[in-house]
């Protein structure tokens, strides 16, 4: 497991993966507060080490990121090492996921990267779907949820979340 492997590594295996899939970025630093911009619309990108650093990666996107990512109506993507403790994950995507969704900020995802198992779990309210960035050289597993009317993401799906990552943790 890569978890809290550290960020400069961590953003190096990142950034070999969307150039070898072909996927166009401004890099760290081209605008405030996030740490990649990707083709393909605006995906606001953020990579944490950990998952429960997402929640510092909204504070860290507030100050630009998110406010331009509502305006354009774009995609805010957060991403982290697949979890060695899927049950200490849910709290923090699902925190992500709403929290975005408070800001209206509709179009959101949550990735994980699973370097040792060659794949992607891409997590995502099932009104709105996934991001329009492809993964082709890695496998993605899609792990859509239901939200209420206000795309918030309750406690059903978040043990439908946990039990998902459970099992995507033993394949």
């Amino acid at each position: 497991m890569l978890e809290g492997v550290g960020e400069a590594y961590l953003d190096d295996l990142v950034r070999k993966l969307f150039m070898r899939e072909g996927i166009k970025y401004l890099p760290p630093g081209a605008l405030k507060g996030v740490d990649y911009v990707l083709s393909g619309g605006f995906v606001f990108f953020e990579l944490e080490d950990t998952v429960k650093e997402a929640y510092n990666a909204l504070k860290q996107m507030e100050i630009k990121a998110l406010k331009l990512a509502f305006m354009l109506k774009e995609w805010v993507v957060i991403g982290s090492p697949f979890p060695q403790r899927p049950s200490q994950a849910v709290a923090p995507i699902v925190y992500v996921l709403n929290e975005t969704a408070r800001r209206r900020i509709a179009k959101r995802e949550f990735w994980l990267f699973d370097f040792e198992k060659d794949r992607i779990i891409r997590i995502a309210d099932e009104s709105i779907g996934i991001s329009p960035i492809r993964f082709r050289t890695i496998e993605e597993k899609v792990l859509l949820l239901k939200s209420n009317e206000k795309h918030i993401v309750g406690r059903k799906e978040s043990e439908k979340l946990l039990n998902a990552l459970k099992n995507l943790a033993r394949e």
